[in-house]
């Protein structure tokens, strides 16, 4: 498990592949849509975030493998704000290729032992490999980052 600073360290490495603030922004927004959202019944006042602008849900659970902590899931009705509970949340792997617009997410499904992958993708003219290869690579380098994390055997 890695430490807050760890952690940290490994979101502002992301950050810093992208070179402005509407890319990062964007990033954001596309981090939100791999969210599982929150049932019905999860979001309620008990589980609502006072004082945000967005309406925002946060609830806990304990796993039985690991007893002495919560994991936390989130769900809102903003884009941005779903895109900044799945930063926090970390179920998830960016792939990049600097210097074009070439990224694919990919993400762990709830706790089913499954990586996904999101199925927007840009295309980039200029960039020096073909979509269909950016996107054969970046799959593989997903899937071994996943086994390293344990979420794919």
């Amino acid at each position: 498990m890695a430490s807050i600073d760890q952690t940290i360290s490994e979101i502002a490495d992301e950050f810093a592949l992208l070179p402005d603030w509407e890319e990062r922004i964007s990033y954001v927004i596309e981090l939100g849509r791999t969210l599982a959202p929150l049932t019905d019944a999860e979001r309620n006042e008990a589980t609502r975030v006072r004082g945000c602008a967005s309406q925002v849900w946060l609830v806990s659970d304990k796993h039985p493998d690991e007893p002495e902590k919560l994991h936390f899931r989130g769900d809102s009705d903003a884009h941005l704000v779903r895109g900044e509970i799945a930063l926090l949340q970390g179920d998830y792997i960016i792939v990049t290729l600097p210097g074009t617009k070439f990224m694919g997410t990919y993400y762990k499904w709830a706790d089913l032992p499954q990586l996904r992958a999101k199925s927007d993708w840009t295309d980039d003219a200029d960039a020096p490999i073909a979509l269909g290869a950016f996107r054969a690579r970046a799959w593989m380098a997903a899937s071994d980052k996943a086994r390293q994390l344990g979420w794919i055997e």
